[in-house]
This record gives C-alpha cells, sequence and structure tokens, in this order.
C-alpha cells in the first residue's frame, strides 16, 4: 500500500475535525470539562499528536485522554445495524506510539449521530487483532462497545 500524499493527509485531517467536536460536545453534555487537540494542519515534520480531546480536572489539569475514529460509509446506531462481526478501531503500530495510552476511543458514525465507545486501559487485553482493512489493527466484538447518540 502507498503511503498517503499530503495533500490526502490534509483531505482526511479536515474532514475528521466534525467528528472530534461531536464527541467533544457529548462529554460537555455529561458534565465534563474537555480540551480539544488541534484543529488545524499541522506540518507532519514537526506535528507531534497531542489526543484528539482531553478530560480536564477541576484544577485545569489533565485527566486522561480520548481519540476519535471516523466510520465515514458507515451508518450505524447500534450493534444490531453495525454491519461487520467485529468493530477495527486503530492499527496496532498507531496504538503502539501513543503516550499516554487513551482512556477510550470513540468510533463515529458517518453522519456523526451516533458512536461506539470503547474502553481501553486494561481491555486492550481482550481486544481481537484483525488484519483489515490495511494493516494489523486492534478491534472488539460489533457487540462489545457502548453505543451512545451524539
Amino acid at each position: 500500500m502507498k503511503a498517503k500524499t499530503e495533500e490526502e493527509f490534509i483531505k482526511d485531517f479536515k474532514e475528521s475535525v466534525p467528528s472530534v467536536l461531536a464527541v467533544a460536545n457529548h462529554l460537555r453534555s455529561q458534565g465534563l470539562i474537555v480540551q480539544v487537540g488541534d484543529t488545524e494542519y499541522q506540518d507532519p515534520e514537526t506535528y507531534e499528536d497531542k489526543g484528539d480531546i482531553w478530560v480536564m480536572k477541576e484544577d485545569g489539569t489533565k485527566d486522561y485522554r480520548v481519540e476519535v475514529r471516523q466510520l465515514k460509509h458507515e451508518h450505524f446506531t447500534c450493534a444490531d445495524d453495525f454491519r461487520y462481526p467485529v468493530m477495527t478501531h486503530y492499527f496496532c503500530h498507531d496504538w503502539a506510539k501513543l503516550r499516554p495510552k487513551p482512556e477510550w476511543v470513540f468510533i463515529v458514525n458517518k453522519d456523526c449521530t451516533c458512536a461506539a465507545k470503547i474502553k481501553c486501559g486494561n481491555a486492550v487485553a481482550n481486544w481481537i487483532v484483525t488484519h483489515a482493512p490495511k494493516y494489523a489493527s486492534y478491534a472488539v466484538m460489533k457487540d462489545s462497545p457502548e453505543y451512545i447518540a451524539l
């Protein structure tokens, strides 16, 4: 598989912003204080992934990280209408680089109206390794996440 061009990367990055903002708004509606990561494109040579969303403590320090992934072609609201038996949520090689690891990964549907909330932490031991779509990837059974409206 060929690497993405910078133009393709920028397009994907810009398209991801609505899903990150939808999850941030959901977390705020739950009474959490959140800080959204960069929503403007950064030069990939100097860019350091600082996380999509941080849930903050009352004192203004970071409590835990939240990552957001959007399935741009999937219309789902629950496990019953998710069309695959497993939900792939992170490439293994990308997960290995994350510091600190996120507490949650939210998989957002095409319309940013629903998300599957996948617990991280010790749950990693229960994740499945697949080789889809293109690389070794972590997945969970589709009925494992909590599905929420955004």
